[in-house]
């Protein structure tokens, strides 16, 4: 979930994402267990300067009365301000839907942006050890397979050879007005 996150706030100064992350923290879900799903949006969130909007109340009630209802429903938002959700007891389903309210007057500039370098001459060493040149492929089932193989491991190598680095700055002389 990550990897796709990344993929929708890169490079964006206004971004929301809403979704049933089915994920929990302690930070939107008080007194229920963490899960690593929740543990990673949470700590994603804070290290690119994201906003959580999530509910005060449950938006998820099992049917099994062994499970205790939770908030795995929410948004993720970068440069908007005064955002809020309000959970609506509307549906017969086991998740009930959101109301999102957005202020599109106030947007505010992004606190951090992530830039990521690669080492593309370690990305080809790793691929060619893991890849073994064309495989050979007897199915349509091999085929999704191979393809599916292919994409991890280029996601992994990437990963691998890459540094993340936070800029919580400005470049020089970007926020000077130029005059004509």
């Amino acid at each position: 979930m990550i990897p796709d996150l990344r993929k929708i706030f890169h490079n964006k100064n206004i971004c929301l994402t809403i979704g049933d992350f089915n994920a929990k923290h302690h930070s939107w879900n008080p007194g229920r267990i963490q899960t690593f799903q929740g543990r990673k949006i949470y700590e994603f969130a804070r290290t690119f300067g994201l906003d959580l909007i999530t509910p005060t109340t449950p938006t998820r009630y099992p049917t099994n009365t062994i499970h205790f209802p939770s908030t795995i429903d929410f948004g993720i938002s970068k440069g908007l301000t005064n955002s809020n959700v309000t959970v609506k007891n509307e549906l017969s389903s086991d998740h009930d839907p959101l109301l999102f309210q957005i202020n599109l007057q106030n947007f505010i500039s992004p606190q951090n942006n992530y830039c990521k370098f690669t080492n593309w001459l370690k990305f080809q060493n790793i691929v060619k050890e893991i890849i073994p040149g064309n495989p050979t492929i007897a199915s349509k089932e091999e085929i999704e397979i191979t393809v599916k193989n292919f994409t991890e491991t280029i996601r992994s190598a990437i990963d691998q050879s890459s540094v993340g680095k936070l800029i919580t700055h400005s470049p020089p002389g970007a926020n000077q007005k130029h005059h004509s």
